[in-house]
């Protein structure tokens, strides 16, 4: 058992996963499931617990020692409970999350997975426990961690006798990071590994934490420091912050690469025989115990695991930690070398695997025989050919093999297939023998399911067209296609899955609200008058493609339209956003007579709500308050919204043949939700006054839609939605703007009639803007506005916006010393080739002339005339371009209908910015008074 693991399956199910074979259970209950698994990862703690070091020691020292050890972690008072349950006397740990706990919730941390949670007994591995790790403790703690983890739980307290199948549903979400404070850039590991860097700079170990804990790599390296100490346990060891560098260690830091490779040139990195065989289990799984040599003491004997595109090495085949995981997005290549033997009696060295990675490290395997070695490097080489036809590793999302059913009927049997998703989730193919047979566009994809079956694994994905039937390998891999492929989706798929906007709430329901605030709170029968179906799918459609980009635009999208977006969205989700799970505690809760007793009730309920189903459910309740406020214009009270929102938020699958009762309580839920909503969700008085300013900019802003524009007979009048910030926040304005109406002119319009969002003290400038906000260029003060906006096709999405940035004051600044002659360096991107790289150029503007060099010595490559081009700030997708700093400006040639001649340009900041910017503003008379 020292060597298994056990794992919850589905029905009352546990496997029992050991190297050889995996064995499944059954029981009779849920409840006995629990238990069983409690107790076989208990004894699989204790079996693995390493007393082999105090065995010479005396009971009395050993006693000594592991009071010595409770004591130094308990100084930190919360240290002396469960971070989980609160049980008192914790005698177990995690090591990289900095917590104590009890032996039930321990058994749960194991089963997420050394990845997860290192868990080790504070009575047992009393050899683990250095000085190091143990003041650690003393630093972060229990406090620490769930000052993290739980800030924003709504979540009942976990209780020291809870169930098992709740301990474990809690602590699962706990370290998932649902209820989490999420750092703004959660999901770009990148900058949150830079970040990092910085703070172990700045020795801030708490920030530090916070930041591994959501997924910064303490091996980040970073591109502007020079060796030795540009990754940050590089800095920690220079500094000398030995708490700081357990931290990063715990957080699966290794040694530098570099440190390492000037210790052990390349000659010398090579390994002995192995006397161990080899063994496959299945196409996609290799294991054996082999030598190794690269990041760890050299030849060094290890049992080498591959699996699911990862390769893992172990000191021995019963340890659980590696000593080193190599991801496929990681490999770059791999080859046999076989080299001659020392002597004519040893064949020592002969057969090596070589695996060169993306971070300059090449890793030796040596193998006993060529049998072994060349089954080695065929496995790996089928994890690299999902990326080598991509030209580059990691740029699929996510691959691997499952079971695809034929087309028809559900008799059709199930093909193994390769899969590989890219990196935009736009496409699914599927694969057999090298060869695409087949593949699945995902903007078609209406509804994502996961669905479980004496089959196996299942995933639906429904289409139009058909519905497209896939089974994965087990429990772990149906999860992780299931969160790839979800990044694609937005309308049927669950919510936890989706990406988030900055107030933890989906960003589908985030642009629909703010649409809806911005352009239709004044319309009649607002959430009762249906959208117009064709739009409503195109729009879904849409948010499918790529949420983060949508826009809805109040000149193509109704306010209807809209709302039954909203409505579909929640009545689509696979489980309800008031969930299953308290649906019919909600049901008991809206049935107490008392009426007091009811509102705590029905407020107790939901608290337990997810964190993410929490936010969202407040922010649609305190819009659907301000629709209620305008009752008296939008014809909808409190009783024509809780008969909508009733059945859209709450109602399932199963329940939903309820009945009139069921539906009359959906009502009372709703009703409370809105009556006492200051109440139910805590509302503070800050946020009802942000909420009454929000109000109030929103009456401002619309109001000059509703004003008549005076304007001369011979020119013509547009609506025009005018953006309000930055255009990805979709708030926009309806104004009439005459042909002849100037940026400053409509400015003032707009300012006189108080239209302007604030309270007047902000100041703000007309932008156009192309593709979303990634190129925006000011407006001079007497240009024409709507020839602009007209000038560009569709395609580039040219779009009116209001900024209150200080660019527009920078520039006019800049502009009054600016010369008609600048010189300087800048790099440069030119857009026919996206994939270059950045390049430094030679830059002079003489008068209205921008002249493009390799040096200051060399002669010109590329002549601009600003006469005949617009100047932009920022860059065309910057995903892709990949800046190297963000202070960018572009120069495209004027009434181009696609941006093919466009120069990129980056500086060093945004003071050379500005000055290249005024200067060629100046040059072509522009202004901004």
């Amino acid at each position: 058992m020292r060597t298994a693991s056990v794992k919850p399956s589905q029905r009352n199910r546990f496997r029992v996963v050991t190297p050889n074979r995996t064995f499944e259970f059954q029981c009779e209950s849920g409840e006995e499931q629990m238990s069983w698994i409690e107790a076989l990862q208990n004894s699989i703690l204790v079996g693995l617990s390493d007393l082999t070091d105090t065995s010479v020691q005396t009971a009395s020292d050993q006693a000594e020692r592991r009071h010595a050890i409770l004591d130094t972690i308990y100084q930190e008072p919360s240290n002396r409970h469960c971070a989980d349950c609160g049980a008192p006397s914790p005698t177990w740990a995690s090591c990289n999350l900095v917590v104590t706990m009890c032996i039930e919730c321990s058994g749960i941390h194991r089963s997420l997975g050394v990845e997860v949670s290192k868990v080790r007994s504070l009575e047992l591995d009393v050899t683990m426990w250095q000085d190091d790790l143990l003041e650690l403790f003393t630093v972060i703690g229990n406090k620490t961690a769930n000052d993290h983890f739980m800030t924003h739980c709504r979540s009942s307290p976990l209780e020291k006798d809870s169930e098992m199948i709740i301990r474990d549903s809690y602590i699962r979400t706990k370290y998932a990071g649902a209820w989490c404070d999420r750092h703004p850039q959660w999901d770009d590991k990148d900058a949150l590994s830079m970040e990092l860097f910085d703070m172990v700079m700045g020795q801030d170990i708490h920030a530090a934490y916070k930041l591994l804990v959501t997924g910064a790599s303490p091996m980040f390296v970073n591109p502007d420091v020079p060796e030795p100490t540009n990754t940050a346990l590089a800095v920690a060891e220079a500094s000398g912050n030995r708490t700081l560098i357990e931290l990063l260690t715990q957080f699966a830091a290794k040694p530098t690469v570099s440190s390492h490779l000037s210790e052990t040139s390349e000659s010398d990195m090579e390994g002995r025989p192995s006397s161990v065989s080899f063994a496959k289990s299945s196409s996609s799984s290799y294991e054996a115990e082999m030598e190794m040599t690269g990041l760890v003491e050299r030849d060094t004997p290890c049992f080498c695991e591959l699996s699911s595109g990862t390769l893992r090495a172990y000191r021995s085949q019963t340890e659980r930690e590696p000593l080193i995981t190599i991801y496929y997005a990681d490999m770059l290549s791999v080859e046999a070398e076989t080299t001659a033997p020392d002597n004519a009696d040893s064949t020592a060295h002969r057969f090596a695997v070589v695996l060169s990675t993306t971070y300059d490290c090449t890793y030796y395997f040596t193998a006993q025989t060529e049998e072994i070695q060349m089954a080695w490097v065929a496995a790996i080489k089928e994890v690299l050919s999902t990326t080598e036809d991509q030209g580059v590793a990691g740029t699929l999302r996510k691959c691997g093999h499952m079971l695809k059913r034929g087309p028809g009927a559900a008799t059709q049997a199930f093909r193994k297939r390769y899969f590989k998703l890219d990196s935009d989730c736009t496409e699914l193919s599927y694969h057999r023998d090298g060869e695409e047979t087949g593949s699945i566009d995902m903007k078609k994809v209406t509804s994502l399911q996961r669905m479980y079956s004496k089959e196996g694994h299942c995933l639906h994905l429904v289409t139009s067209e058909r519905t497209y039937v896939v089974q994965a390998e087990c429990e772990e891999e149906a999860e992780a296609w299931m969160w790839a492929l979800s990044t694609a989706l937005v309308v049927g798929v669950e919510i936890g899955m989706q990406k988030l906007s900055n107030s933890h709430i989906p960003l589908v329901v985030e642009k629909c609200l703010t649409f809806i605030e911005a352009n239709g709170m004044d319309s009649e029968g607002l959430y009762r008058i249906s959208g117009r179906k064709a739009m409503m799918e195109k729009i879904k459609a849409s948010f499918n493609t790529s949420a983060q980009d949508m826009i809805l635009d109040p000149g193509v999208h109704t306010t209807h339209d809209i709302t039954g977006v909203l409505k579909d969205y929640f009545r689509n989700l696979p489980d309800p956003l008031l969930t299953a799970q308290l649906y019919p505690d909600l049901l008991k809760a809206a049935q107490v007579n008392d009426h007091d007793a009811k509102l705590t009730a029905v407020r107790d309920c939901l608290w337990k709500l997810p964190s993410v189903n929490y936010y969202t459910l407040k922010r649609i309740m305190a819009h659907l308050v301000n629709v209620v406020e305008r009752e008296s214009i939008t014809k909808m009270g409190i009783s024509n919204l809780s008969l909508i929102f009733g059945p859209t938020l709450m109602t399932t699958e199963s329940f939903a043949g309820s009945g009139l009762q069921a539906t009359n309580f959906e009502f009372q839920v709703m009703s409370i939700c809105l009556t006492y909503y200051t109440w139910v969700f805590q509302v503070s008085q800050e946020e009802i006054d942000e909420n009454k300013k929000i109000q109030e900019a929103i009456g401002k802003i619309n109001a000059i839609s509703e004003k008549t524009h005076p304007v001369n007979n011979a020119s013509q009048v547009f609506i025009v939605g005018v953006y309000v910030g930055p255009v990805s926040y979709g708030r926009t304005i309806n104004a009439n703007i005459c042909t002849t109406d100037t940026a400053a002119g409509m400015l003032q319009t707009m300012s006189e009639r108080q239209a302007l969002p604030g309270d007047g003290s902000e100041s703000y400038w007309p932008y156009v803007c192309l593709m979303g906000d990634d190129l925006r260029r000011p407006l001079s003060a007497s240009e024409a506005v709507l020839p602009v906006c007209f000038a560009w096709g569709e395609d580039m999405n040219a779009k009116l916006a209001l900024h209150n940035d200080n660019m527009v004051d920078l520039l006019s600044a800049q502009m009054a010393v600016a010369q008609s002659r600048v010189t300087g360096f800048a790099l440069m991107r030119d857009k026919k080739s996206l994939f270059n790289k950045w390049q430094k150029r030679y830059l002079v503007l003489d008068g209205q002339v921008l002249t493009i060099a390799k040096d200051a010595s060399s002669n010109p490559s590329l002549t601009v005339d600003l006469n005949c081009s617009y100047v932009y700030l920022g860059v065309e997708n910057p995903k892709k371009a990949q800046p190297p700093t963000q202070f960018m400006m572009t120069i495209t040639t004027r009434n181009e209908l696609v941006i093919e001649e466009a120069k990129a340009f980056c500086f060093e900041d945004n003071v050379a910015r500005v000055h290249w910017l005024a200067s060629m503003y100046k040059s072509i008379a522009m202004h901004f008074t």
